[in-house]
């Protein structure tokens, strides 16, 4: 993804690897909150990469730990300076929470409980493309990036196949059961 005319062929084939280049905004962060790794309460950290051409792609750079002591604190990050190469899977969305009532405000930086594109350019004025790059390559920057695979739905469609099997295997033995009992 080198411009903001990439945008529109990547958001129509995800999940994708993709490659940005660009330089962080870390300014314009925002950590979303009570996500958990490995049964340890945390925040994923959401930091915009502004591409050569201006615009921006949200990168989802990893998960860091909470501060038990304090749960409205943000961790400290360190976001590289200059021009930096991210790789990763662009997917449609951070995965979202259950919500019961919409946050009170959502400061920039600041932690969020969710994260759509439209509330982050409400937020910060800054147009950003329809999908967040899940960070995959390694950083000094004390995040973790351990992400859940996509699911491909290949499960349902076993699940659904070993359903009509077992029906059609019961069916042929029912119609030979009853089959030699009338032959009787």
């Amino acid at each position: 993804v080198n411009s903001r005319a990439d945008f529109a062929q990547v958001s129509a084939h995800l999940p994708r690897r993709v490659r940005v280049r660009g330089e962080f905004l870390p300014e314009r962060a925002v950590f979303i909150d009570n996500r958990s790794l490995k049964g340890v309460a945390g925040f994923q950290l959401v930091t915009p990469l502004r591409l050569p051409d201006g615009a921006s792609v949200l990168v989802n750079r990893g998960w860091i730990a909470r501060d038990a002591r304090d749960p409205a604190l943000m961790p400290s990050v360190e976001s590289p300076a200059g021009s930096v190469e991210i790789e990763g899977l662009a997917v449609a969305r951070v995965p979202r929470l259950l919500e019961l009532a919409p946050p009170p405000s959502l400061r920039v930086p600041g932690i969020w409980p969710n994260l759509e594109p439209e509330d982050y350019e409400r937020a910060t004025g800054i147009a950003v493309a329809r999908f967040v790059v899940q960070q995959t390559n390694s950083a000094a920057d004390n995040l973790q990036r351990v992400w859940v695979r996509p699911a491909s739905g290949v499960e349902k469609h076993r699940g659904y196949a070993l359903q009509w099997y077992g029906l059609a295997a019961l069916s042929g033995c029912l119609t030979i059961f009853f089959g030699a009992r009338a032959l009787r």
